[in-house]
């Protein structure tokens, strides 16, 4: 469903789910062969693998990009592949933080909410994060809202959940890379100013910003002009930078 390569030679390949039948041997093999290909290209990172767990039947969005219905599923076949990725030379990116398996709307087009409870946020959602990041330098934030731990904004915005769960509660010290900010879950609620300075604030530490110069320009330049106003978020631009050189120090 998200493969953007097939112009430079390197053809689509089966569905994510359609590898929860098979080994994951043939999987990590599948990353290796995926990473050597993109390095030829000169990539260096690939946001994969998708962590989240096919909940929910009415899922627009996520379906067939998922490993499976069940978090073992999920964390046997996404880290397989993670690992492959890593062994072939490109960076993998888990996805989508803390969680998008469970919602009936696609962020490309609203905000969705995931009616959880935290028991069952912690039993499903989060249940491959924790087991996988540990491995994982970089992790992609889900432009969804989790009321049972923040009740007005998506996770890419909520300190509570980047700073508290991710940083703290799962003690993940990676980079965390926001989904696209041209997505209408959250370009339709704020200015490009306002996502890069809220979100950076939060504890995003890359800014994704997918199509239009225009919106990067904005976001860079608000951003910017904050942080030589405001000491807090200049110390968490720093502390991004720091993470960043250590993951990718070339």
């Amino acid at each position: 469903m998200v493969a953007r390569l097939a112009p430079a030679g390197i053809a689509n390949g089966p569905t994510t789910r359609s590898w929860a039948s098979l080994d994951p041997q043939r999987l990590y093999d599948w990353g290796v062969q995926t990473a050597q290909r993109l390095t030829a290209l000169g990539f260096t990172v690939n946001f994969a693998p998708v962590l989240d767990v096919d909940s929910n039947p009415a899922n627009p969005i996520i379906g067939t990009r998922s490993y499976g219905t069940t978090s073992e599923q999920v964390v046997r076949f996404a880290g397989a592949a993670a690992r492959g990725l890593t062994d072939g030379g490109v960076t993998p990116c888990a996805k989508h933080f803390p969680g998008h398996g469970d919602t009936d709307q696609d962020s490309h087009l609203q905000l969705p909410t995931v009616h959880r409870s935290l028991a069952q946020l912690t039993q499903t959602e989060l249940a491959p994060f924790a087991a996988l990041l540990p491995t994982i330098p970089l992790v992609m934030t889900a432009h969804v809202v989790y009321p049972a731990w923040d009740a007005t904004q998506p996770a890419t915005l909520s300190p509570t959940i980047l700073k508290g769960v991710l940083r703290q509660q799962l003690k993940y010290d990676g980079v965390i890379v926001s989904d696209d900010m041209e997505m209408r879950a959250v370009a339709d609620h704020h200015s490009p100013e306002s996502l890069a300075i809220r979100s950076v604030t939060a504890g995003v530490d890359m800014v994704l910003i997918c199509r239009s110069q225009s919106f990067w320009e904005a976001a860079y330049e608000g951003l910017l002009r904050a942080a030589e106003r405001d000491t807090t978020l200049r110390q968490c631009v720093a502390l991004a930078y720091q993470r960043i050189v250590r993951l990718w120090p070339s």
